[in-house]
């Protein structure tokens, strides 16, 4: 972990809902503790997610797929296909949403004045 990209780790700190100074310089010893807490399953887990917590971030500089995550969500049994077409869909509904034509409420009593 201590080789890992920094930024990553500060996002995979929320992905799994610990603190970030979990993650820093000075906090070492609080995640050797943590870890121990969760064991060696739970701890390998996170050790394998923080392999790859750079590449939870999209950049200009990132043109190539992402490699080592597909690899990690296959060891996770994660149906990568299956979340695309989910995120998809929830982009596609997203948009049609934004892009719906606005109409002004129809007058009332209560919101002429507005």
């Amino acid at each position: 972990m201590n080789r890992a990209d920094h930024n990553g780790l500060m996002r995979l700190a929320n992905l799994i809902g610990w603190p970030k100074e979990l993650f820093s310089w000075n906090g070492k010893d609080k995640l050797h503790a943590k870890l121990k807490e969760i064991g060696v399953d739970g701890a390998v887990k996170i050790a394998m997610l923080a392999t790859v917590a750079g590449e939870l971030s999209v950049n200009e500089y990132n043109t190539g797929k992402a490699d080592r995550l597909e690899a990690v969500a296959q060891i996770f049994a994660v149906d990568t296909a299956t979340v695309r077409k989910d995120v998809d869909r929830e982009l596609k509904e997203k948009g049609q949403k934004k892009a719906a034509p606005k109409t002004a409420p129809a007058p009332t009593a209560s919101n002429r004045f507005l």
